[in-house]
């Protein structure tokens, strides 16, 4: 498991409520990677976390990555290694870490 530290909690887009939002310095679990390919964020990363689960059917579904920086060193080489193998994959395709 990727072990990822809030570094930017600002900015929250008002149709996330409060209650699904990120606290700043808090420490989370990556549940997923995806490669955005929608919205101004296209070709960025977005992570779902174990701890927050984001709201069904609304406009966000990720968190960008970087919002966060990795927990450890050893965080910090899975996350490159993560971001290089989707860089491989088709537009939509997932992977679990």
């Amino acid at each position: 498991m990727i072990k990822v530290v809030c570094i930017n909690n600002k900015n929250k887009p008002v149709e996330i409520p409060a209650l699904f939002w990120l606290e700043e310095q808090e420490i989370y679990t990556i549940d997923q990677v995806f490669k955005i390919e929608h919205n101004k964020q296209k070709g960025e990363f977005g992570v779902t976390l174990k701890e927050i689960t984001l709201p069904k059917g609304g406009k966000y579904e990720t968190f960008n990555i970087k919002r966060f920086r990795p927990a450890t060193p050893d965080d910090f080489d899975a996350i490159e290694a993560v971001q290089d193998l989707l860089e491989e994959l088709e537009v939509g395709e997932t992977l679990f870490v």
